[in-house]
């Protein structure tokens, strides 16, 4: 399964769409892969960190969540993958097969491939709050601004 996914993260597409979530999630950063939610860093890619934080959301529900890394993984989530695909550790290149492995599980791999942009998102958007039209009562970018994220990272889309 890791070598489908590493097929997978050599497309140009692909990679654009994994650079757009990471600008959308804020990690498009140096650190980007260290990054906890709320901006504290972590030291080792041994494992995911497991650290949760509170905080409230737009309709003021104080929420905990454990999100980490380029791709704001959560703890619970990060067991299932790691288990799943047999990552040894929470390296960058462990997240980015485990958020291949998200978007494959939402059957959005051949749109992105496709140049379906706009239908790659509406699959993915509930798995990344920070997505248009995500409805996770977090701040959601622009739609204009996923794309350009997109296009400025070499993605390519079907002409509307």
């Amino acid at each position: 399964m890791i070598n489908d996914l590493e097929i997978i993260l050599r497309n140009r597409n692909i990679k654009a769409f994994l650079d757009m979530i990471r600008h959308s999630e804020g990690t498009a950063t140096p650190n980007g892969y260290r990054t906890m939610f709320g901006g504290k860093l972590f030291d080792k890619f041994d494992d995911h960190p497991h650290i949760f934080f509170a905080y409230k959301n737009k309709i003021g529900q104080v929420i905990k969540t454990s999100a980490a890394g380029a791709y704001q993984i959560t703890w619970t989530t990060w067991v299932g993958l790691k288990k799943g695909l047999g990552l040894k550790d929470f390296s960058p290149e462990s997240q980015d097969l485990a958020a291949v492995e998200l978007i494959r599980g939402q059957n959005a791999i051949a749109d992105i491939m496709a140049g379906n942009f706009l239908s790659a998102i509406a699959r993915v958007r509930h798995i990344w709050a920070s997505l248009p039209g995500a409805g996770c009562n977090q701040p959601e970018h622009s739609m204009a601004d996923v794309e350009k994220w997109y296009e400025n990272a070499g993605g390519e889309m079907l002409a509307a």
